[in-house]
């Protein structure tokens, strides 16, 4: 048999019996639910996911309101020469 000119092969189609019917077993409720599941751990893995880099972006910023990255070294240097000199405090060292 030839289509668009060129010559095809046609081969005799399987038997039923000879066909895998996988996931016949299986009716649209059973699917349904199966969908749900899925979908439910899915969304929960998200969320979980979602407050841990929310949880970590919060402890970031307090850490970077605690240690600011433009500090007045003049001024810290001052105070510690207070302290040693002035009043002798060597527990802070």
């Amino acid at each position: 048999m030839a289509l668009l000119g060129e010559m095809i092969e046609i081969e005799e189609s399987a038997e039923p019996t000879d066909i895998i019917w996988e996931n016949r077993e299986y009716s649209p409720l059973s699917r349904l639910h199966k969908t749900i599941v899925a979908w439910t751990v899915i969304i929960a893995m998200l969320a979980v996911s979602f407050i841990c880099i929310f949880e970590a972006s919060v402890y970031g910023n307090h850490a970077a309101d605690m240690f600011p990255q433009n500090v007045d070294c003049t001024a810290v240097e001052k105070q510690w020469v207070h302290l040693m000199n002035v009043k002798k405090d060597w527990t802070r060292w």
